[in-house]
């Protein structure tokens, strides 16, 4: 059932793909099944890294609202769990580098990390801080920087926002934590954030997994065709140079996750 499944879903999205896809660069009422491919001539999403955080403080909603004003829709988000069980959203897992206190963010409750202020003036912000501030302008993307123990929030912050269960793809480096959400979420896109020391050959038979992460230096072609093969997509990272996104590009790459989201957009329209 599982196969079949999933090849009426890839079937269904090659058909509204031959339909609706007019554009180089997806955009947001294109974007909605995450599933789809097109590989003849693929759909690159370009994501904007903590926004667009080559020269704005990172992780504020200044640096993705400019993102969103240079025509990027999809956001990268990394996240750590509060002691409370809240998501905050912090590359780190202390507060120390963006707000220049230094608390450990599991270890510190929603009281403490709620009244602290980052570079810009902006407070820490937690992810349903986010969800209301953009709502369904955006797809997001949610790196659990913890994995599995942060499942729980997850879940309960998707409980709470039903709307936006399309509009996100989690990624993490823990397969548990995604087969974990495959089975309360099997319709999410999930992507594995792939280290130095593992390779797409041994995940791309994985049920659970819809796309890898890759750091640009271990992007390979044959490796982003091996995917495309099983259905699955590559998403390159953090590319900020004009010659890697476009070479990423070259190589039929899914996504550039880059800090800056404008030349990316610039590229991939070429």
């Amino acid at each position: 059932m599982t196969k079949l499944r999933n090849l009426l879903i890839v079937l269904a999205g090659m058909v509204c793909a031959f339909f609706i896809f007019g554009f180089h660069v997806i955009e947001i009422e294109h974007a909605t099944d995450m599933v789809s491919h097109q590989y003849e001539k693929p759909e690159i999403r370009v994501i904007a890294h903590r926004g667009a955080s080559a020269n704005i403080t990172e992780h504020t909603f200044e640096a993705y609202d400019k993102a969103l004003e240079e025509g990027c829709r999809q956001i990268e988000l990394d996240v750590y769990r509060s002691k409370d069980g809240t998501l905050y959203v912090s590359h780190d897992p202390t507060t120390n580098r963006l707000t220049g206190q230094d608390y450990i963010i599991s270890e510190t409750n929603d009281e403490v990390l709620s009244g602290l202020t980052v570079a810009n003036g902006e407070r820490l912000h937690t992810v349903q801080e986010f969800f209301n501030h953009f709502g369904n302008r955006v797809l997001y993307l949610i790196e659990l920087k913890e994995g599995t123990p942060a499942l729980d929030s997850f879940q309960a912050l998707i409980e709470k926002n039903p709307k936006l269960k399309k509009s996100i793809t989690v990624q993490t480096w823990d397969v548990q934590s995604l087969i974990a959400i495959d089975s309360r979420y099997p319709d999410m896109f999930k992507q594995l954030l792939m280290n130095n020391d593992q390779n797409i050959e041994s995940y791309v038979k994985c049920g659970w997994i819809d796309s890898f992460a890759v750091n640009f230096g271990q992007l390979k072609k044959e490796d982003i065709d091996l995917a495309h093969e099983h259905d699955k997509q590559v998403w390159g990272w953090t590319i900020n140079k004009q010659e890697e996104i476009e070479r990423c590009r070259d190589m039929g790459a899914d996504g550039v996750i880059t800090d800056d989201p404008a030349l990316g957009l610039e590229l991939m329209k070429k």
